[in-house]
């Protein structure tokens, strides 16, 4: 069996760790932001917490933590446009571009 042939067995590790991973953009882990909670992983320690403060726990900071996130990518795009009229322009409007 070549080893190029079992490539779908690394799909769903692949996703769940980009899922879990904090991204440069939004200063947030892309799990929180589309469950509203962190990953629980097998091996994460357990919390002594009973459901009701995880679930307290999780209406008091999942507000913020999109808030955050939305900051992040409103700076992040500011920055994309300062960086954008900093770039050369090659083309005029009104100039030929393809001769």
């Amino acid at each position: 069996m070549d080893e190029n042939d079992n490539w779908n067995e690394f799909i769903e590790p692949t996703l769940m760790a980009y899922h879990i991973t904090k991204h440069f953009i939004t200063g947030v882990i892309l799990f929180v932001l589309i469950y509203g909670r962190e990953a629980v992983l097998l091996i994460d320690e357990m919390l002594n917490m009973t459901i009701r403060d995880c679930m307290m726990q999780i209406v008091e900071e999942v507000p913020h933590i999109r808030e955050q996130a939305c900051l992040m990518i409103q700076q992040s795009q500011e920055q994309m446009v300062v960086q954008d009229l900093k770039k050369e322009k090659r083309f005029r409007v009104g100039k030929k571009v393809l001769c």
